[in-house]
């Protein structure tokens, strides 16, 4: 055999199309490629977690700075009065419910 047809020989050994040789994409570590996949999911759920926690301690802190900001006027507490006043209790109320209390109660002028 040449050099010439022995190289040949090996190259079409390499070749994955036409039936000649082996296929060489089999060697692909499955278990290294779960584990890293497995690392990658847990990395990206610990990541979302900890992002979730720093947004919902953010907005309770916004919340709790705004509310302490709220100033007691006359109108603010009317308007609180007149809420609880339709709420009537715990849950909500239909709107057909809510416009008989208004009526009842500042009458219909």
């Amino acid at each position: 055999m040449t050099e010439t047809a022995h190289a040949t020989h090996d190259h079409a050994d390499d070749h994955s199309s036409g039936g000649h040789g082996k296929n060489r994409y089999d060697d692909i570590p499955v278990g290294s490629v779960l584990y890293y996949g497995a690392i990658a999911v847990i990395c990206t759920l610990l990541s979302f977690l900890f992002v979730k926690g720093l947004l919902n301690a953010m907005t309770a802190s916004f919340e709790a700075k705004r509310q302490s900001q709220i100033v007691e006027t006359p109108a603010n507490l009317e308007v609180d009065k007149q809420k609880k006043l339709l709420e009537g209790g715990a849950g909500t109320i239909s709107i057909e419910e809510a416009s008989k209390k208004v009526l009842e109660q500042y009458g219909s002028h």
